[in-house]
């Protein structure tokens, strides 16, 4: 929504006598105007071949979204221009869309199996990782549409139809993220059960 100012003008003969208070607000409003009125720039992303595209969702200078190459809606994401999409889509799925990025890792769905499946990408289409769902019950189908993360945990949002009721089931995905130094161990800890590994191992 355009932000609106309005300014006010003071007699030359008051200027002198003007309060600290007043010429720090009229310097507000002066600068609130030239940001009202500094231009976009327009960048159409959709990649050579596609025949619609749709960027949902936007962080940093990555976007993502999805694109309808050869008649599949493709996962992808782009870094700011129609050349840089990366195509997401798992291997074998119908169908899959990004609603949301965090930079890094982004959140959607693929159509696996005749199955809607919520899960995540972390950069590439072999990144592709589906969300467990509730043992509670059956879903027709699941799908994630926010991510976020902070310096321990990542953080997925988003929904599944109950098979039972129909009805639509908010969900929240959680996962501690490693630290640099557990994830030493983890390497560390793996090469030592390479070396252990008996003899004609295979």
């Amino acid at each position: 929504m355009p932000i609106r100012v309005r300014s006010r003008w003071f007699p030359t003969s008051r200027i002198p006598t003007l309060r600290p208070q007043i010429l720090i607000a009229t310097a507000a409003t002066i600068s609130l105007t030239s940001i009202a009125n500094a231009q976009w720039t327009v960048t159409n992303l959709s990649p050579v071949g596609a025949t619609n595209s749709v960027a949902w969702s936007t962080a940093g200078t990555g976007q993502a979204g999805y694109a309808d190459i050869g008649g599949v809606l493709r996962a992808v994401t782009w870094s700011g221009s129609f050349a840089s999409f990366v195509d997401l889509n798992p291997t074998g799925a119908a169908e899959s869309i990004v609603y949301a990025t965090n930079g890094t890792q982004h959140a959607g769905y693929a159509l696996l199996g005749g199955v809607v499946q919520a899960g995540i990408w972390s950069g590439t289409a072999s990144s592709w990782e589906a969300l467990p769902l509730p043992l509670t019950a059956s879903w027709d189908f699941t799908v994630t549409n926010s991510i976020w993360s902070d310096a321990t945990t990542l953080y997925v949002a988003g929904y599944g139809v109950n098979s039972g009721t129909s009805n639509e089931n908010a969900f929240l995905w959680t996962r501690a993220i490693p630290t640099p130094g557990a994830a030493s161990v983890l390497t560390l800890g793996g090469l030592l059960a390479t070396r252990r590994r008996p003899r004609g191992y295979r």
